[in-house]
């Protein structure tokens, strides 16, 4: 690794930086250059894809779900490891949980990293009523990224095609419980995207 640069950073997402693609052109692109097709989507693989070393830690600070690192140098917390860019998990949070967190770390690399400067993002809780003041002026970053994540982990196309195809299809709670486990998130995450997408039980 070069000190002072970056990992390598595929043009395609340099392309949804520059502005290339909307949200869910964005989405559509990271799945179609990481060969996904089907649920689970796998973010750990689109991570691993992009040069990011994920693992799992302890935090002081229970309400945070994990932390996203995109430097020019490894950092003093990454020695050990020997690397620049990485995502940490809340160890203690649950596999859906985590999933959600590292897609949504995804969307910081992707919409947020720059190729000039360091990066650090350690404000994904679960929690959003300790937050400090600063950390509150970033919630509506949060949630865009929030939003993000959920069309990554629930992409539109193969979500609506997954529930057409499933017998539980007219029936929303039972439908929520099958694509909160199909597609590795929480229930209120597989809510949320029913609303967005306005998807139908009658």
């Amino acid at each position: 690794m070069t000190v002072g640069s970056k990992m390598y950073t595929p043009e395609y997402i340099l392309d949804i930086r520059n502005g290339k693609y909307s949200k869910s052109g964005a989405v559509a692109k990271i799945l179609q250059e990481n060969g996904i097709k089907e649920f689970p989507v796998n973010v750990w693989e689109i991570a691993r894809n992009l040069n990011f070393e994920v693992f799992d830690a302890t935090f002081e600070r229970d309400n945070i779900s994990g932390m996203m690192i995109d430097a020019l140098e490894v950092p003093p917390m990454l020695t050990k490891f020997d690397c620049k860019r990485a995502i940490i998990l809340n160890r203690k949070e649950p596999k859906n949980v985590q999933s959600f967190t590292v897609a949504h770390e995804l969307g910081h690399f992707v919409f947020d990293c720059n190729e000039e400067s360091n990066y650090f993002d350690a404000l994904h809780t679960k929690d959003r009523k300790n937050l400090s003041k600063e950390e509150l002026s970033q919630k509506e970053k949060e949630d865009q990224i929030d939003e993000f994540a959920a069309m990554l982990l629930m992409p539109e196309i193969m979500f609506l095609q997954y529930i057409n195809k499933s017998p539980n299809r007219y029936n929303r709670n039972a439908l929520k419980q099958e694509m909160a486990k199909v597609c590795m998130v929480e229930e209120y995450a597989v809510d949320m995207r029913f609303n967005e997408l306005r998807v139908g039980f009658n």
